[in-house]
């Protein structure tokens, strides 16, 4: 349907209206869902990273954690970095608002690059942050709390911090 889409336009307007307003017409294609494969192949890739990179950073701070694939042991709590708490969420909205970010960016064309690549890995790191802080609320207090109002406000601070910092890359680039 997009390509359908870009045709008309085209069609209809020309190329030189075409190219002033190709970002809104290919940012159109965030509003594409991914094929399920992809989600599932994502999601499980996101998972399995976000439970390794936890259980490294628990153990560094003093927790007990054994990692058996999304799952984390600890001594007091099981913590399953299940396929909605892969990141995957968080991943597409922030390269969506990363490509808006980088479209407004004033400068040359890499740094409007190296803004929106950054979405990626601010997206992750976020992510596993998310991810260390249940496992410490389950391990210190119990699963309990870590469940409910809690997950899904972390969910929603761990997004602003990524939206910060996604405006702090943004500031340091131009």
């Amino acid at each position: 349907m997009l390509i359908v889409f870009y045709g008309f336009v085209l069609h209809f307007y020309g190329a030189r209206i075409f190219q002033k307003i190709i970002f809104p017409l290919f940012f159109l294609g965030f509003m594409v869902p991914l094929p399920l494969v992809v989600i599932i192949a994502l999601s499980f890739q996101l998972k399995i990273f976000a439970a390794k990179i936890a259980a490294t950073m628990l153990k560094l701070i003093g927790f007990y954690v054994q990692q058996e694939g999304s799952i984390l042991k600890m001594r007091n709590a099981y913590v399953v970095v299940d396929d909605v708490c892969s990141g995957l969420r968080s991943l597409i909205s922030l390269t969506a608002l990363g490509s808006i970010f980088a479209y407004w960016l004033k400068g040359p064309m890499w740094k409007r690059l190296l803004l929106f690549a950054t979405t990626i890995p601010i997206a992750v790191i976020t992510n596993v942050c998310r991810v260390i802080i249940l496992a410490s609320i389950s391990e210190i207090w119990g699963p309990e709390y870590a469940e409910g109002f809690v997950h899904d406000a972390t969910g929603f601070l761990v997004f602003v911090l990524a939206f910060l910092m996604l405006y702090v890359v943004g500031r340091m680039l131009e």
